[in-house]
């Protein structure tokens, strides 16, 4: 299980300016709901946690509560609302698999901007 930290995307939202209403609208959820996420009361899905990192330029793994990641082997079902920010995948080899690979893409996204804004430079 991989334990997002709520309170680290809280904190690079706010640094970036951007509103908790701009942030629901690039997940297509509602203000309330991106609320409940930063609030650790509503999941974070996998490929929402790829948008905001996506949006906040940041690196996945810079919103993962390491202290409280466990692997664990097959299905696992939630017990309660405290484990609610939680991400699950079936078992450690495949986790690191997505999680490199996510973090790859981001790279490439982030060198693809930086050229794109040198060009447009060169134009002016």
């Amino acid at each position: 299980m991989i334990a997002v930290n709520p309170t680290k995307i809280k904190v690079s939202r706010e640094k970036k300016g951007l509103s908790q209403e701009y942030m629901a609208s690039v997940l297509d959820v509602s203000q309330p709901t991106y609320a409940r996420m930063e609030n650790g009361k509503q999941r974070i899905e996998g490929a929402q946690l790829y948008k905001i990192a996506q949006e906040l330029e940041e690196k996945i793994e810079s919103f993962i509560d390491e202290a409280k990641t466990v692997y664990q082997q097959g299905d696992h079902e939630f017990k309660d609302n405290s484990v609610n920010q939680n991400i699950y995948f079936s078992d450690e080899k495949h986790f690191k698999k997505i999680f490199n690979l996510l973090s790859e893409e981001i790279s490439e996204m982030r060198k693809e901007r930086k050229e794109l804004i040198a060009l447009l430079k060169e134009k002016r």
